[in-house]
């Protein structure tokens, strides 16, 4: 059944990423071209386009995420499965994580035109103890230079930044007692962790566009 969804999907085309602020050229980037696809869907007369990715595991394309204005869902199984960014697998690679706007969004912001070797992870989604031990074996199997959260800035964001270097840094942080903002306050005693301004990294991209905007207009 998947593939036959996964016969469906194009290259990506429409404007989805872009209202966003996301730019051509971090989508057509060396991290992220052809990574991003569309699926069409018709219903009751209309069109819809489906912007998708695929999630991987140690056996192949695994499952399908996509989304829409007013949609969001999984085709497929995702409980042990990833979607990734492009990289160069003779080299030492930086791993990023979080959905997979955000990580355009984080790369757009900070890194582009990067001569780091970065891997963007994204758990789209619930982040599930399966997609904790396939990046455990990511971080085996390759040469990792840096594993860097980038999780959303709210509470269950704070509690997966936690969660993750509890089992890879072995804190022992009891973080069912913990209010929000006690969370915050132990993420930012954290390393490796950067925290977007915003909710998240796609909300400081856009705001960073309406800045750009606004000073472009007041010249």
């Amino acid at each position: 059944e998947l593939q036959f969804y996964l016969s469906q999907l194009q290259p990506y085309k429409g404007n989805y990423l872009q209202k966003r602020g996301i730019l051509k050229e971090s989508i057509e980037s060396r991290f992220f071209k052809d990574t991003l696809f569309i699926r069409e869907v018709k219903n009751k007369g209309s069109v819809y386009r489906n912007v998708c990715i695929k999630m991987y595991n140690e056996n192949g394309v695994q499952a399908i995420s996509q989304r829409n204005e007013t949609f969001k869902g999984i085709i497929g199984g995702k409980f042990d499965c990833l979607a990734t960014s492009n990289h160069d697998k003779s080299r030492p690679i930086d791993i990023l994580r979080e959905s997979f706007i955000d990580c355009i969004s984080h790369y757009q912001l900070l890194h582009s035109g990067s001569n780091l070797n970065l891997v963007y992870v994204s758990t789209e989604g619930t982040f599930t103890e399966g997609q904790m031990r396939l990046l455990r074996l990511i971080l085996d199997k390759n040469q990792v230079k840096e594993l860097r959260s980038i999780f959303d800035n709210d509470k269950q964001g704070y509690k997966y930044t936690l969660w993750l270097h509890r089992h890879f840094y072995g804190d022992t942080t009891d973080i069912k007692s913990l209010s929000e903002n006690e969370l915050c306050d132990k993420v930012h005693e954290l390393k490796n962790v950067e925290l977007s301004e915003n909710k998240d990294w796609n909300d400081d991209l856009k705001a960073s566009c309406v800045t750009c905007s606004s000073a472009e207009s007041g010249q």
